[in-house]
This record gives C-alpha cells, sequence and structure tokens, in this order.
C-alpha cells in the first residue's frame, strides 16, 4: 500500500509498506492494503510501519487523523 505520513511543513515517511498500525481512539488498529474507506483521528502513541522489505519503522505522535482511501493512506501529525 502507499503511505505518506506528515506533519503541516514535511513529509515524514512516504513509501510502500506491508501495513501501519495505528493508536486509534477506540485502541490500536492495523491498516493493510486494500483495506476499507476510512478516516478517523489518532491518539498519541506508536506508528508502527511495516515496510516491504520486512523491516519494521517506529514514529511517535502526539495526536493526528488518518485516511485510507482505495489509492493511498495518509496520516497527518
Amino acid at each position: 500500500m502507499k503511505l505518506t505520513i506528515a506533519k503541516i511543513d514535511k513529509i515524514l515517511w512516504s513509501g510502500e509498506a506491508e501495513s501501519v498500525s495505528v493508536p486509534g481512539t477506540e485502541g490500536v488498529m492495523t491498516i493493510l492494503s486494500h483495506h476499507m474507506p476510512l478516516i478517523t483521528t489518532l491518539e498519541k502513541g506508536e506508528l508502527r510501519i511495516k515496510t516491504k522489505d520486512g523491516g519494521m519503522e517506529l514514529i511517535a505522535i502526539e495526536q493526528g487523523m488518518l485516511e485510507v482511501n482505495k489509492e493511498e493512506t495518509v496520516i497527518l501529525v
């Protein structure tokens, strides 16, 4: 899936990912390719990005917004 994580003034991470786990208001949720469209708020916590090569990247956030559509997943923090 195409994933972009951005602040208002810069891109923090952009590329192809296997999955991303996010701290939602109802708990941690994992987004995979072909996830249903979704818009939700994010709480303080950690984004866990599973990369295409099997690696894991972590990004701490205070809060944010997640949008999943058929073309990409965007996280604004």
